[in-house]
């Protein structure tokens, strides 16, 4: 996951490895929070975040199978746009969301 402001990466937080049970149809459920210390006098409009999933062999290549994108009308639409639009409204609650990566 990375938190860029104008193409520049500000901050970068992997998740837990997490293995598919089922190759033919695979399912990931992400249950981590992440928390971004910013000052308050930042501008979040420039600011997005990327999740990327990636999957990685058993040689060590790796493959991107998507991503989703958190962040301003800059960055972001539909159920990523509203998710960001309710961070923004209420910082200092834990927010979930299911998001389909792209």
């Amino acid at each position: 996951m990375l938190l860029i402001r104008n193409d520049e990466v500000l901050k970068r937080r992997r998740s837990t490895l997490q293995k598919c049970l089922d190759e033919s149809d695979p399912i990931y459920h992400f249950h981590e929070e992440y928390i971004f210390p910013l000052d308050s006098t930042e501008m979040f409009d420039d600011l997005t975040i990327t999740f990327t999933v990636i999957c990685r062999n058993v040689q060590g290549h790796s493959t991107v199978l998507g991503k989703v994108n958190l962040g301003s009308v800059t960055y972001a639409e539909g159920k990523e746009l509203l998710h960001w639009q309710q961070m923004m409204e209420f910082p200092n609650e834990c927010l979930s969301e299911w998001h389909s990566i792209r």
